[in-house]
């Protein structure tokens, strides 16, 4: 199968190459500025299917996380190539789903993270200064965005809570990982998603992280309890867009403020020769 979409370092001016060659090929997919990063990057948000009871898949909020934007253009592509095609994706019609839904992906909400990860702090305009006092005090890699805050942390969900955590940390100013902000929903970023939530309403929300070189998803606990079937469906759909049947169940682990969560383990590294990473590198 030849795909549009081929995998590299997702950086910004990567995306919005992808994503303007995916609209070309697929016109039924709608391509909106959900916002700008604080750097004045776009934050694109693709949108396939009917405009009701839509889907939010939004991925990258972390820069050493990229490999979420990676799969989920992919995702997209695989989805708008089987309706293309009027092919099926693990038995479900593609088209005939998405003609009574929409999926709204949002591939990259850290765009000017990712930009710092890879290029480093000059890339941050304005931003520079406060991204080097961040770096030379600490030792880890860049995570947050071009303003020091951890995008994951700036939501207003239990906001108080992760900000006793970062000072029970140590983490007080901008810093590569884990500061939330001064207060909730600061940043552009943060508020396009929310914004882009408010407009469209989704009845689902989907946040995508990774751990390592694996993909995870679930927050909070009794989550495939209250999603059932359909979840489960939604599940095995995800894993054979992405990596054949590499999928694991069961494993737990825990995140920044000890929420558990289950994985699904996509292992991408080099010096591994597992059957898995094998799919991956063939399929991605």
């Amino acid at each position: 199968m030849k795909y549009i979409f081929t995998p590299c370092e997702p950086e910004y001016a990567y995306i919005k190459e992808s994503v303007c060659s995916l609209q070309a090929e697929y016109p039924f997919l709608k391509v909106e500025i959900a916002g700008r990063s604080a750097c004045g990057r776009k934050i694109f948000a693709l949108r396939f299917g009917r405009s009701a009871n839509p889907v939010l898949i939004a991925a990258c909020f972390h820069a050493q996380e990229r490999l979420t934007a990676l799969v989920t253009l992919r995702f997209t592509e695989r989805l708008c190539l089987s309706a293309k095609n009027r092919q099926t994706m693990c038995g479900i019609d593609i088209g005939g789903a998405l003609s009574r839904r929409e999926i709204i992906f949002v591939p990259c909400v850290n765009p000017d993270g990712v930009e710092i990860a890879l290029h480093g702090a000059e890339t941050a305009g304005k931003y520079r200064d406060c991204i080097e006092r961040a770096m030379s005090e600490s030792r880890d890699l860049w995570n947050a965005n071009a303003r020091g805050v951890d995008l994951n942390h700036n939501f207003n969900a239990r906001w108080d809570l992760s900000k006793a955590l970062e000072i029970e940390a140590g983490i007080t100013a901008p810093a590569p990982r884990r500061f939330g902000g001064y207060a909730p929903q600061t940043e552009p970023e943060v508020n396009a998603l929310v914004q882009l939530c408010m407009r469209r309403m989704p009845r689902t929300a989907i946040a995508l992280h990774s751990q390592g070189e694996e993909i995870y998803y679930e927050y909070g606990a009794g989550a495939r309890r209250a999603s059932g079937k359909n979840f489960r469906r939604g599940e095995r759909l995800y894993a054979r867009a992405e990596c054949g049947t590499c999928l694991t169940r069961g494993v737990q682990g825990l995140d920044d403020r000890g929420t558990r969560h289950s994985f699904v383990h996509i292992r991408a590294r080099e010096r591994q020769k597992s059957p898995a990473a094998e799919r991956l590198r063939e399929r991605i």
